[in-house]
């Protein structure tokens, strides 16, 4: 771990990987994909690798998304069930 200067507003790579993380936690709509594409290849990242990695969680997210809605769906239906069997 590389130590800060003297100088007050410098700060080690973890720190500032921690206020960066940190940041993007508060930040209310978060980070929007050009900005973590942008971020990526700065990083070292290719642009064709990033967009791969998006594509796959899109899609397992539409997995996770479309797994709870049936979920919840057969939650309801029971408690319907339940409601009108008595």
């Amino acid at each position: 771990m590389k130590l800060p200067s003297n100088d007050p507003n410098r700060v080690t790579e973890e720190v500032a990987r921690e206020l960066l993380a940190r940041a993007a936690a508060l930040d209310i709509g978060g980070p929007q994909l050009a900005h973590l594409r942008e971020a990526a290849i700065e990083a070292g990242i290719s642009g064709a690798a990033f967009d791969q990695a998006v594509r796959e969680w899109k899609v397992q997210a539409a997995k996770v998304q479309s797994s709870s809605w049936i979920c919840s769906q057969e939650g309801r239906r029971s408690k319907d069930a339940m409601l009108t069997s008595g």
